[in-house]
């Protein structure tokens, strides 16, 4: 009786654990599921309308500064930004004459928050900003409320814009 008994408890200690183990698992992978639906994170896309190319593109949030390189006359970089507190989006390049140009986009986010954020530029000038906010997963209020953009820190460049949800604004 000794011997019959001593295949059932293997079977059931091997049952047991292979279950312990399957429900560890469903719960690191729920968690790390939460985690990752939970980060937050605006894309951002800078499209250069050209004619010339945008060289040594950065995009700026508070806290933070991200480098896209260069981007070619009709083509666009993208980025995942995640501001470190209260933040607009600002976009820095060098021109085709070498002059270093920050063009500032009027909107409003913060850490936690998601969406995305497509800006046009053409020439030194922002030629047009959409976004495309995501309510649902915003934390305290949208990011993309509407109002009139501030002046940008260059007098030469002429950034008259309103950031809406959902509406493409052009200048």
């Amino acid at each position: 009786m000794s011997t019959m008994a001593r295949p059932n408890r293997t079977r059931q200690f091997r049952f047991a654990l292979r279950t312990l183990l399957l429900v560890v698992t469903a719960v690191v992978v729920g968690f790390g599921a939460i985690v990752v639906s939970t980060r937050g994170g605006v894309s951002v896309s800078v499209h250069d309308l050209g004619p010339d190319p945008l060289n040594q593109v950065v995009v700026h949030v508070t806290g933070r500064s991200y480098r896209l390189g260069d981007i070619a006359a009709g083509d666009s970089r993208r980025v995942t930004v995640n501001p470190t507190s209260e933040s607009h989006v600002a976009v820095e390049f060098v021109d085709a004459r070498g002059s270093r140009t920050l063009l500032t986009v009027d909107c409003y986010l913060e850490p936690g928050y998601k969406g995305s954020l497509d800006i046009q530029v053409k020439g030194n000038k922002l030629a047009g900003v959409q976004d495309r906010g995501t309510p649902n997963y915003f934390p305290k209020q949208s990011w993309n409320e509407c109002r009139p953009a501030a002046s940008t820190t260059r007098p030469s460049i002429q950034a008259s814009i309103m950031v809406c949800l959902g509406h493409d604004v052009r200048t």
